[in-house]
């Protein structure tokens, strides 16, 4: 008896304070000796970034300028064996959510929109940037973004015309021998059921998702790329453009019609009243 109670007083501490480590308690355990400027696997294979985009609306499309604008959730996975904390716990969570402000404590991939002419954050009402740690060292974050890009259009069949805007995404320093990117192999481009473009028709199932690696004098980069293709509504611009012009010039026209008569009938009746006065002058 005495066995048993001294066992339970030497385990019943360590279960405790188990059960009573918090997310963010756990979070700082993993921590400790993690350095975020090694990447995971180093030295050993690539690390595999899955990426996903979940759009939430389209821009204006401007044909001056040839960019348009996009407000999209941007959605990465990748392994961290570093962060697996499966022998950390006894208790069932298989995940754990983080907070954003402890994101800059971890390694994440370094993408650019290659075609991007600007973008911003999205901070209302907080920081809209999600994190969550996975048993194995699985980590998934999401982060909602604003950007302006750029895509060649031709415009020689204009409003006639069919576009195709392209997105591009690459890793910036690292090449492919440390980084790999992959479009996710379940719903890898979403779509808010309810976006629609006013002057395009936009077929969500037709996008086009591909590799773009590209090679500098530093290496091969890994690229992924999304194509999606427009067709302009020639209706939207027959309404808002072509009716309301062609009515413009035929009002214009008659209004025009009608000063020119009455300015050659007053200019008739001067000339002739003219020269009665003048004959009877001489």
């Amino acid at each position: 008896m005495r066995f048993c109670a001294a066992l339970i007083f030497i385990f019943k501490p360590s279960f405790a304070y188990q059960k009573e480590k918090s997310n963010t308690e756990l979070f700082y355990d993993l921590m400790q000796g993690y350095d975020k400027n090694i990447r995971p696997f180093y030295l050993r294979k690539p690390v595999k970034v899955t990426i996903d985009i979940f759009m939430n609306s389209f821009g204006s499309i401007k044909a001056d300028d040839m960019s348009y604008a996009v407000n999209l959730n941007l959605r990465l996975r990748w392994n961290d064996p570093r962060l697996d904390f499966s022998k950390l716990i006894r208790d069932k969570r298989e995940s754990i959510p983080i907070d954003a402000s402890l994101l800059d404590r971890l390694w994440m991939p370094d993408l650019i929109f290659t075609n991007e002419k600007s973008s911003r954050f999205h901070n209302v009402t907080t920081e809209n940037k999600l994190m969550r740690l996975s048993k194995n060292g699985d980590v998934y974050t999401s982060t909602r973004i604003s950007v302006v890009m750029s895509s060649m259009m031709r415009l020689e069949n204009f409003p006639m015309d069919s576009q195709t805007l392209y997105m591009q995404l690459e890793c910036f320093t690292m090449p492919e021998t440390d980084i790999r990117l992959s479009w996710s192999a379940k719903d890898p481009f979403q779509f808010n059921p309810e976006l629609t473009l006013p002057d395009f028709d936009f077929d969500k199932n037709k996008i086009t998702l591909t590799k773009c690696d590209k090679s500098y004098e530093t290496g091969t980069y890994s690229c992924i790329e999304a194509k999606f293709p427009l067709r302009r509504l020639l209706g939207y611009y027959m309404i808002g453009i072509y009716i309301p012009t062609g009515l413009a010039v035929v009002l214009s026209y008659l209004w025009l019609r009608k000063i020119f008569s009455f300015l050659y009938f007053f200019k008739k009746k001067f000339f002739i009243k003219f020269f009665e006065i003048f004959h009877e002058i001489f």
